[in-house]
């Protein structure tokens, strides 16, 4: 039976672990017998517990305390504490092959203190789910050579377009490779096969299902769609969001050029008339409030129907 006091019914189990402890520490063995004792009998002791009852906290921390303890008198005797260095014989008479150069390789704290675990990857050095999803992301690109200095990594140009969120979220996904194609779903196990469920000649990439597949060929190839004389061979969907900015930004450029600039006259006798054919009219205006500090411009294009 359980009683009120989780800490007090569990009890046993931390004095049996410093009884094997303490029963080992007479016993000639050498660090790697010790090693194998402290893996393969104190982990042991709290299994079965462990498995039907969740231990309190408290015991948990003085159980681990006492196997640290236990580890630091072995790291301890390899350490000469008047200099402050290795003991490197002792170390390679202990350790095999390349792991002494490793160990007198560390440095040995002047203070005294005990060691903690530091997460390398925040600035705090404290462990978040934020800092290990980058260092994630970081390592896929890298492994994927993404690593550049190219427009698509600059994720300021996607989160600034004056697009509803839920567009911005799905061209992220796009480009982190999150969208449920078909080759990401046979990676989970979900399907059996990677091919488009459309054209069937194909895997089901994020580039393939939103570009060079021949149904969304036809959407990119409609009358109005300025994309329809691209080549479809790009692999990666970063590769294509890249040219994307490109020429958006080309063709901004070239509707710059084309406006013209009304005279100093002003709109005196002027008239708004209809573009002719397949052309497209663009009017814009702009102002300026020097004492606010703020400029403004309105823009209207229009096309002949």
């Amino acid at each position: 039976m359980i009683g009120r006091s989780k800490y007090n019914s569990f009890r046993s189990i931390k004095d049996r672990v410093w009884q094997r402890v303490n029963n080992w520490k007479h016993k000639f063995l050498s660090p790697a017998g010790k090693e194998v004792l402290l893996q393969a009998v104190i982990q042991a002791v709290p299994n079965y517990h462990m498995n039907v009852f969740k231990l309190p906290r408290k015991l948990c921390k003085e159980i681990a305390a006492i196997m640290a303890k236990f580890c630091d008198a072995r790291v301890n005797k390899l350490i000469d504490g008047s200099r402050g260095v290795w003991k490197e014989e002792l170390v390679k008479k202990v350790l095999t092959e390349d792991e002494p150069k490793i160990v007198c390789s560390l440095l040995i704290s002047k203070s005294g203190l005990p060691d903690k675990q530091i997460w390398g990857y925040s600035k705090d050095g404290l462990f978040s789910v934020k800092s290990a999803y980058h260092l994630e992301m970081y390592r896929k690109r890298r492994e994927k050579g993404e690593k550049s200095e190219g427009n698509w990594l600059d994720w300021r140009n996607l989160w600034n377009l004056n697009v509803p969120g839920v567009v911005k979220v799905f061209l992220w996904k796009a480009l982190n490779d999150c969208l449920p194609t078909r080759s990401n779903l046979k990676k989970r196990k979900v399907f059996e096969d990677a091919y488009c469920p459309i054209c069937g000649t194909e895997e089901e990439t994020i580039t393939h299902a939103l570009w060079s597949c021949r149904g969304s060929m036809d959407v990119w190839a409609e009358q109005k769609s300025p994309l329809q004389k691209w080549p479809s061979n790009e692999v990666h969907f970063y590769e294509l969001w890249d040219r994307l900015l490109s020429m958006v930004a080309k063709m901004a450029q070239t509707i710059r050029n084309d406006v013209r600039v009304r005279p100093e006259g002003g709109r005196k006798g002027c008239r708004w008339k209809v573009p002719i054919g397949e052309f497209i009219k663009v009017n814009w205006d702009a102002g300026m409030s020097a004492k606010d500090g703020r400029v403004g411009i309105g823009v209207v294009i229009k096309d002949g129907k």
